[in-house]
């Protein structure tokens, strides 16, 4: 316990042996220092120290794990779902633990015959080995649970070897597990992961991750006594070969509530001060802030706020069950149950009305502990320490760790057992010689030297999957996938790639640089046979070679095709790639072998300072944390400032992000809006402009996406006074000691070993070039005024040598018996290179012409002479003048009676296969001709198939509008007829009662919440389409895409959306449907706020956003698309009694806003697209037209004085035009 004097001693107080105790104990606290050891474990803990006190950083042990299935487990990574049985498998967007993507999986057994359905997935692994499989599971609706299994798969179907525990329905994701020993996997027949649930037809279950790893048999038997959680802990899924990497612990002491700016604010939110915040309702829109705060399970809290009428509630984090309910009280005290997060509210409900309330509500001091005993408010204590290391060990056995510890000098140094290298196109690569018809073997060499016996350590390819560690020699191996790190030294790493893969052919030696292209992410091949990147280069001429990002594979073909010029020397981007589709990330092979000795290295980045608090702590353990990366903030169109922007490469981090904290000059900076929406990764940040400093440096601190493995971090904390002085003092007095190395100290030549001046002085006076054998490491360099010079002088002749090693390479001389005045320049193992910066000349004569650089503002008319130019830059030729195009290229001039100049661009049109086009023109008595594209067979294929397209384009018209059938293969007279035969769509316009008894702007009618609702359209059948709602009773609501027929039968009906908490509408209803897309906007769950969502015509998900609190939904009329973008015509109002027109794209950016304003929201009566490229609006007593052109975007025109019947008129006239 702390120590407690006692100050009221009197004169006749008796002093007792427990009095004499306390006493001395005081006395040895304060003069005795004392520590005990503390260890912290990976995830969430509770921590109890009596006084504030640093924490001492012990040590942190490495740790490996190698999932052998690679990435094939991670949906992020996958081209395509896992084969399915009794159902059907697709890969969607989702909220999982591991990654954004998971693999849904829904029954299609009849009704009337329930059973079995899932996916599986065909191991190869080593059935002598002992295992543990992972996997992540969510049971959507399945009555029966879900679970998976290792399974023997045979022609007679699956037979489990070892099950899963079982996830039940509506638990969300969830870890499970098998363990394995080898006497359980003796079978003679495939190996399978098996996912298995029971229902009916759309009965549905999901797989988030899965993986498999290679254990001891120590292990097996550990796990065995294991409870759930450390296991969970223990074995996460991890993407192929991965370490601990950056490994942090968070302290957070007496309040766990954040400050009110790292709240997520919704509606009319002000934050006054750090633990301050006002809401500002004005109208009965909810209004709250809100934040998720991990917690340990089963574990008492209590909240207090102060506050002036409005609520406080806890909802679980996962779950979204009610923990606190909203109450007006400013103290609540709950249990967080087997919940990992909760999520803290204030709100402007109030108690007994369900209904958000208006008015100006004001909270004050939040304050979250652990405990039922209130505590006063104090602000939250956060402290971590942090390192950016990698550390591994064996993946099986854990032997041989990294380990990660403070020095004497109280900085981090990694005690390194393992080599880690990302294997790219920096490394020096070469091909070896060893001759193999399905795949080439790659060296390089000159690495720190591994162990001499398998297994020396482990590499992955790209694709994640582990390469074999073959030490026999490499003449030997027969496949692709080996590697070994071989020869005398074992400092020569060997590497076997299949022809597939590299796309290298059976008969071609790729040259360094295309060595270099495959390690960087580029696959060659031979446009001419292959267009869609497959097959492999065997051309023996050396022309039309090709490269495609081997991260565009979709499991048939390849999406891209390198642009630039020479070999790739960059991994692919959508700047040196067209028609660039990425299908995974790109990740580079990667090496980790057992050195021969350990090394000690420096950590480079890290923080330290971790204190705990007096009383509890929650210490949240982890990894992958990336400290202080210096962010590259966009702007975007002059309105905000981004940051990990998925459309914005330039804003990317180095790695897909979790959770940011971004900082302006080393100093949180609190103005920038987190969105989990468009994020590279789940987070990403903005800032309104006015808000960017551009003098600032702006870093961010931040967890990465892709999985990691935690360690436990050990040390120590004081356990008396005297100790917490010590550690103090300890730290200031290693503080004080980097300063002094660091900091601008005074310090002499001798200090460094430098040189003095008279020793310089004395060098140059007597330097000597000496006979013998004196070997001089480095460069010889001379200088004079007037120029240096080198005289070699000899009596018969004189003559430099160039060795590499000990061999000879080249001479050059003067003087031999037969010609002693001849001079020789001579190479005797290679070719003898000559280099002329304007060209090579022999006796005069132009042996060589050097291509010649032609700069900024080049005018191409002024280049008249004769010989070869270039510019390598796109960004270059758009300065210049009179060229074809803006493109980079290479250009020859001839020059005769006349100038010609030949233009050779760069770049190739995609997927095509031929040379650059070439551009001609002439100069000829004081004029040029105008430039000409010399045709080649693109053009002459692209001139048929723009016929075809349009020949096709014009018969789907036709057809479209109830004509033909016709199509492309018709000819074009025949096409002429369909036109002139073409009246107009069939179906009668003879529209019952019946049929407008389907139509409901407010759920009122004959068929409330059954009928369409909201814009529609008439399909060439004649019959209504558009959107419905129906209900099940209390908030749980389908979204349907309703036919109707003039008769007002219901002809078809596909469900969009079901289960949905709650509906919201646009101006006319709930739904906006044009021909082959559809908007509709939805609340899917009690805690998830309104999302608008459009589908395209195959019922494909293609946009989900919040819309932003300036955009007010049933201002919205209606939905086009042009040319791929999603529009909404819409208005906004701008303050005051401020109205205008607004035309947003699907992300509720503004695409355009009028310049006509209103002064009520009532005065606009429509906005609807009468075509796909024009928006008719009415407004008080006028008419706006805001039409779409390719050549200048969104335009306005105005028409005053048109009532409201001449606008119904105008939009009669055009439905009823021939």
């Amino acid at each position: 316990m702390p120590y407690e004097a006692k100050t009221d001693w009197k004169y006749d107080d008796l002093v007792t042996e427990k009095d004499m105790n306390r006493i001395e104990q005081g006395l040895k606290d304060a003069h005795v220092p004392a520590h005990q050891p503390l260890t912290l474990n990976p995830g969430l803990q509770v921590v109890e120290v009596e006084q504030d006190t640093p924490f001492r950083m012990g040590e942190v042990k490495g740790r490996t794990l190698m999932n052998l299935s690679g990435r094939e487990g991670n949906f992020d990574y996958r081209t395509s779902p896992l084969f399915t049985f009794f159902g059907t498998g697709e890969i969607i967007p989702a909220s999982t633990p591991v990654g954004t993507k998971v693999q849904k999986i829904v029954c299609d057994r009849a009704a009337d015959s329930p059973g079995h359905f899932g996916a599986r997935y065909e191991l190869n692994i080593d059935r002598s080995k002992h295992y543990v499989a992972v996997a992540y599971l969510d049971n959507i609706s399945c009555d029966e649970p879900v679970y998976f299994s290792l399974a023997e798969w045979k022609s007679t179907g699956y037979y489990t070897i070892r099950k899963s525990g079982n996830v039940k329905k509506g638990k969300g994701m969830q870890y499970r597990y098998i363990d394995i020993s080898p006497d359980r996997l003796e079978t003679q027949e495939k190996l399978v992961f098996y996912f298995r649930g029971e229902g009916t037809a759309g009965a549905e279950f999901r797989i988030g991750a899965f993986g498999i790893y290679e254990i001891s048999q120590a292990e097996y038997e550990a796990i065995g006594k294991m409870k759930f959680a450390q296991v969970a802990e223990r074995y996460p899924y991890v993407d192929s070969m991965t370490n601990v990497k950056n490994p942090y612990a968070i302290v957070t002491g007496g309040n766990l509530l954040p400050p009110f700016y790292e709240w997520s604010p919704q509606g009319v939110v002000k934050v006054t001060s750090p633990y301050e915040a006002e809401l500002t309702p004005t109208t009965n829109e909810v209004t709250a802030l809100w934040c998720d705060i991990p917690t340990s399970p089963n574990t008492d809290y209590i909240l207090s706020i102060d506050q002036n009428g409005a609520t406080m509630s806890v909802t679980g984090g996962a779950d979204g069950a009610i923990i606190v309910d909203n109450t007006a009280a400013t103290s609540a005290k709950f249990n967080s149950g087997d919940r990992n997060t909760i999520r803290v509210y204030v709100s402007n409900f109030l108690i007994g009305s369900e209904t958000p309330s208006i008015g100006n509500f004001t909270f004050k001091n939040p304050m979250l502990t652990i405990g039922t005993e209130p505590r006063p408010f104090a602000p939250q204590q956060r402290s971590m320490i942090a390192f950016e290391a990698e550390l591994a060990a064996h993946p099986v056995d854990g032997s041989n760790p990294d380990t990660l510890l403070m020095g004497d000098d109280g900085l981090p140094y990694v005690l390194g057992a393992w080599k880690k290298i990302t294997l790219d196109g920096a490394l020096d690569w070469k091909l070896n010689g060893t001759v193999k018809s399905d795949f080439k073997i790659v060296t390089v060499t000159g690495l720190p030297p591994a162990i001499k016996t398998v297994p020396q350590g482990i590499m992955v390819d790209y694709k994640g999957v582990t390469l074999t560690n073959d030490l026999a020699g490499v003449s030997g191996w027969t496949s692709g996938g080996c590697w070994q790190m071989g020869d005398a030294a074992y400092n020569n790493l060997y590497v076997s790639i299949s022809n597939t893969d590299s796309g290298w052919g059976q008969d071609y030696n790729p040259t360094q640089d295309e060595i270099k292209a495959y390690f960087l992410g580029w696959k060659m091949y031979d446009p001419s046979t292959n267009l869609d990147g497959t097959g492999t280069y065997n051309r023996s001429d050396g022309l039309i070679k090709a490269w495609t990002p081997l991260d565009s594979f979709n499991g048939n073909f390849y999406n891209g095709v390198y642009k630039g010029p020479g070999v790739p020397n960059e991994i692919p981007s959508l700047k040196n790639t067209d028609v660039y589709v990425k299908h995974r990330s790109w990740t580079p092979y990667r090496l980790q072998y057992l050195k021969v000795k350990p090394t000690v290295e420096p950590v480079r980045n890290y923080e330290l300072g971790a204190t705990l608090c007096a009383g509890s702590n929650m210490v949240e353990v982890g990894s992958g944390i990336v400290i202080r990366e210096r962010a590259n903030p966009v702007n975007h169109a002059g309105l905000y400032y981004l940051v990990n922007h998925i459309n914005f490469p330039a804003s990317y981090l180095q790695h897909k992000a979790k959770k940011i904290a971004i900082y302006a000059n080393n100093a949180i900076d609190s103005n920038w809006t987190h969105v989990d929406i468009d994020a590279y990764g789940l987070d990403r940040v903005f800032l309104e402009h006015s808000y960017f400093d551009p003098t600032a440096v702006y870093h961010v601190t931040y967890t990465m996406l892709d999985p990691t493995i935690p360690a436990p971090i050990s040390g120590t904390v004081a356990a008396n006074l005297r100790g917490t002085v010590s550690a103090l003092v300890r730290a200031v007095s290693l503080l004080e000691s980097e300063i002094s190395i660091s900091g601008e100290v005074a310090m002499t030549a001798a200090d460094v070993g430098a040189a003095a001046k008279d020793e310089f002085d004395d060098l140059k006076k007597n330097a000597v070039v000496k006979n013998g054998d004196s070997v001089i490491e480095g460069m010889l360099s001379m200088s004079k005024n007037d120029g240096p010079h080198l005289q070699l002088k000899g009596t018969t002749s004189s003559f430099g040598e160039w060795y590499v090693g000990n061999e000879r390479k080249g001479y050059f001389g003067v003087g031999d018996a037969s010609n002693p005045d001849r001079v020789s320049v001579v190479s005797e193992k290679g070719s003898l290179n000559l280099y002329g910066a304007q060209g090579v000349n022999i006796n005069g004569i132009a042996a060589y012409r050097q291509a010649v650089y032609l700069g900024e503002g080049t005018d191409l008319n002024a280049v008249t002479g004769e010989g070869l130019y270039y510019c390598p830059a796109n960004v270059t030729v758009q300065t210049m003048k009179n060229v074809p195009l803006a493109d980079a290229f290479a250009l020859q001039v001839f020059r005769h009676a006349g100038v010609t100049q030949v233009f050779y661009n760069y770049r190739s049109n995609p997927g095509d296969g031929n040379l650059a086009a070439q551009y001609k023109r002439s100069y000829y008595n004081n004029h040029w001709t105008p430039w000409y594209k010399v045709a080649d067979s693109r053009d002459i294929d692209d001139l048929k198939q723009s016929v075809v397209d349009g020949k096709g384009k014009v018969a789907g018209a036709i057809n479209d509008m109830g004509g033909g059938p016709v199509s492309a293969n018709n000819t074009f007279d025949e096409l002429a007829a369909a036109i002139r035969a073409n009246q107009g769509a069939s179906g009668s316009t003879g529209l019952t009662k019946q049929f407008f008894d389907n139509f409901s702007g407010n759920f009122s009618g004959p068929t409330p919440f059954d009928a369409i609702s909201g814009s529609f359209h008439f399909n060439k059948d004649g019959n209504a389409v558009g959107i419905a709602v129906s209900t099940k009773g209390g908030n749980n609501y389908d979204y349907v895409l309703r036919e109707i027929s003039p008769s007002g039968v219901r002809l078809s009906q596909q469900t969009i959306e079901s289960g949905a908490y709650m509906y919201d509408t646009f101006r006319g209803g709930v739904g906006l449907a044009k021909p082959g897309k559809y908007a509709y906007a939805i609340r899917p769950d009690s805690i998830t706020t309104t999302r608008v969502r459009i589908r395209n015509s195959s019922g494909t998900l293609v946009s989900s956003v919040q819309p932003p609190v300036s955009v007010t939904l049933p201002y919205t009329f209606d939905i086009t698309e042009i040319g791929g973008t999603y529009y909404l015509s819409s208005f906004e109002w701008q303050g005051g009694t401020a109205f205008r027109a607004t035309i947003y794209d699907s992300n509720f950016n503004k695409a355009f806003t009028s310049t006509v304003q209103e002064t009520a929201s009532g005065n606009f009566k429509g906005g609807y697209f009468i075509d796909p490229n024009t928006a008719l609006y009415q407004l008080n007593g006028s008419v706006l037209c805001i039409r779409w052109t390719l050549a200048n975007g969104w335009q306005e025109v105005q028409s005053n004085y048109v009532s409201d019947y001449y606008y119904t008129q105008l939009l009669a006239a055009y439905a009823y035009r021939q």
